[in-house]
């Protein structure tokens, strides 16, 4: 029974972490420390260099992330899933949110990058105040246990990089790990 409640809190938490994931955002304290792009570093960043970058923070995030869940294992027993992910991905998702604030995307996916953080950040405000109402209610929460993705990014970077994310290294090996390729 013990291994049988693991695995539905296991899957639980997976199905609530992928709620973080989708909206990939920024953390507001580490804003001030955030360096801002050059206008020639903007031009100097590729399609495929992107798509690494996203996808490399991803990794770190879901690596941040199973360590944390790992680490709490035995304290998180009998608590409600929801409130177990919040508190378990609270730390790595503002990692992500840093990591993806510090990107710069190729100039036609700036749009649709910046929605990206500000969905992220919608997220991690409901993990930092453990607002689970909110986080059950963010745009692409799932409804089944099943784990997804670390970071469900908007349409218009699926569209335009989805493609390309299918030779590149680090995507791969994060969707291997089953964490998912975001851009899939």
């Amino acid at each position: 029974m013990s291994s049988h409640h693991h695995l539905r809190w296991s899957l639980a938490a997976g199905a609530l972490f992928s709620i973080v994931v989708v909206a990939c955002g920024g953390d507001d304290s580490g804003e001030a420390d955030t360096p801002v792009p050059t206008p020639s570093a903007q031009l100097d960043t590729t399609p495929a260099q992107y798509v690494d970058d996203v996808c490399t923070a991803a990794a770190k995030m879901f690596t941040a992330y199973q360590k944390s869940f790992a680490d709490n294992r035995e304290s998180l027993g009998g608590t409600d899933p929801t409130d177990a992910y919040a508190r378990t991905a609270r730390a790595p998702f503002a990692i992500l949110v840093a990591d993806l604030e510090q990107l710069t995307p190729p100039g036609e996916a700036a749009a649709a990058h910046a929605e990206t953080i500000r969905q992220a950040k919608e997220v991690l405000d409901a993990l930092n105040q453990g607002d689970r109402q909110k986080l059950l209610s963010l745009r692409g929460t799932p409804d089944t246990g099943v784990w997804k993705q670390v970071i469900d990014l908007s349409p218009e970077l699926k569209d335009r990089f989805g493609q390309a994310s299918l030779e590149v290294q680090s995507c791969q090996e994060l969707a291997a790990s089953g964490a998912g390729n975001p851009f899939q």
